[in-house]
């Protein structure tokens, strides 16, 4: 347990137990705000800008105890804004772990990226750490250059919805739920009953124009290694690819690692001496930053639920009818 974690439990217990009095400052008031935290030596004046796409991407925050996480949406928005603003700050190195995630948080990621390129005509170079697949994808399209680890694994250019069925767990309940609709096609993909064909060609229509505009946004990324719609078409069948696999199917441009896609960066930018900074969120703990590392819970979650049922609910807004750019293994 970290040292401020300790004080500021000795502090509760002794002002609940009434043993002293005195006005307590946890320092709570900063948790959340933006700070620049330097990763590396270099030069002031030639900043590059540690972007992490780390996770699930969302477009909804994720309320904890005492503090939440940011969309991911806000949180590449709020950087991009604070790296417009700093003269200083020459590139960007999006550092892309993500399996992917909805499909409209994906996209709005992919279209800040590429506004940021054109207003501010700084390059951005991505590097695929563990998985940089489906959504994670998507987004590196905005990207001037490609980076995969050796043992990355990316690619699943598709898209997938999962709609439950638990007529058969409600029959066994005695549980029935009916609904009263205004058209055929309001309440398709209900996890109530089974799902008429019709409502199956509905919604493929729906999957196919998403997946058409996955295909299209790869295109685009990629035309510069000469990857035509085709190509991309080809390739588009949902599989993942490892790193090498990536780079011979022009996925990406080279098979590298983190200093490799950063030294791209620099010279794209005319660097001498790349300074690595990354734009933190001040928690209670003063752990430093690395360039590897992932952002950690902001806030102290001794009164959080069970872990079992953090995920159970975590993984129940899955079992919803979402659109999602989203790999996972067998679903």
């Amino acid at each position: 347990m970290f040292a401020p974690l300790r004080l500021s439990l000795l502090a509760l217990t002794c002002a609940a137990s009434g043993c002293v009095y005195a006005p307590l400052d946890l320092g709570l008031g900063k948790m959340g705000e933006s700070y620049e935290a330097k990763l590396s030596e270099g030069s002031d004046d030639e900043k590059v800008l540690l972007l992490r796409l780390d996770g699930e991407i969302t477009g909804r925050e994720d309320d904890g105890f005492l503090s939440s996480t940011p969309a991911t949406t806000s949180q590449v928005r709020l950087a991009l804004d604070r790296a417009r603003q700093d003269p200083a700050v020459r590139a960007v190195l999006l550092r892309i772990n993500s399996p992917g995630g909805g499909v409209t948080a994906s996209d709005v990621i992919h279209h800040e990226l590429q506004r940021f390129r054109a207003e501010t005509q700084k390059p951005i170079v991505a590097w695929f750490g563990d998985t940089a697949a489906s959504g994670g994808y998507y987004a590196a399209m905005a990207a001037g250059q490609i980076v995969a680890a050796p043992t990355s694994i990316t690619g699943s250019i598709g898209v997938i919805a999962v709609f439950p069925n638990v007529e058969g767990l409600g029959d066994k309940l005695g549980v029935k739920v009916e609904a009263i609709t205004s058209g055929d096609f309001k309440d398709a993909g209900s996890m109530y009953r089974a799902m008429r064909a019709d409502e199956r060609a509905y919604l493929q229509k729906l999957i196919d124009s998403m997946y058409a505009r996955f295909v299209d946004t790869v295109a685009a990324g990629r035309a510069k290694a000469g990857l035509s719609r085709d190509d991309v078409l080809a390739l588009a069948d949902g599989r993942v690819f490892t790193g090498p696999e990536a780079l011979e199917a022009k996925l990406v441009d080279r098979v590298g690692y983190l200093e490799d896609a950063l030294a791209l960066a620099a010279e794209a930018a005319g660097l001498s001496e790349p300074q690595l900074v990354a734009y933190e969120r001040r928690g209670l703990s003063n752990d430093v930053s690395s360039v590897y590392s992932a952002p950690q819970a902001q806030a102290v979650r001794l009164l959080a639920p069970d872990p079992t049922l953090q995920a159970l609910g975590k993984a129940l807004p899955d079992a919803g009818p979402s659109l999602l750019y989203r790999w996972r293994f067998g679903r």
